[in-house]
């Protein structure tokens, strides 16, 4: 998200995906790794930025083969994962949804780590975007937060 986005299009941006999300689900497709990552969003200089999700061959996401460096991708990720079974796979999508609203409306990830996650869940019972951003509304931090609760 380079570019500076106004509040409608950030909303569209969010729309898009949940309708794409909510479509696959239908057909029993579910991504269980969405991150900004597998997020391409295209005419992002234009009036409607158009965003498409890719990889949805993933499956779910290994954690990086150097120990000493953590995968960006992990704190979108729901906590259980990598533990969850293939029924779960919608709300996984919805907590990695709220994760990338939380990012497009923050402009920044969601936690430095996946201990910082953890931590942010516990305390907040979710995500909770007035944390980070000022004047955040009722309705979009209950969004946020309730889609990513533990």
């Amino acid at each position: 998200m380079g570019q500076l986005l106004n509040v409608d299009q950030r909303l569209q941006i969010v729309r898009d995906l949940a309708e794409t999300l909510k479509y696959a689900h239908q057909k029993r497709l579910y991504h269980r790794a969405l991150c900004p990552q597998s997020v391409l969003v295209q005419d992002v200089a234009g009036a409607t930025p158009r965003p498409r999700i890719m990889n949805w061959q993933t499956g779910t996401r290994e954690g990086t083969q150097n120990s000493d460096t953590e995968d960006p991708g992990l704190v979108y990720l729901a906590p259980e994962t990598s533990q969850s079974e293939a029924q779960h796979g919608p709300s996984l999508d919805v907590f990695s949804l709220g994760a990338i609203t939380y990012h497009v409306f923050s402009g920044r990830p969601p936690a430095s780590s996946v201990l910082d996650l953890a931590e942010k869940l516990r305390i907040g019972q979710g995500l909770r975007l007035s944390d980070v951003l000022d004047g955040c509304g009722k309705q979009l931090q209950d969004l946020i937060q309730y889609s990513t609760n533990p």
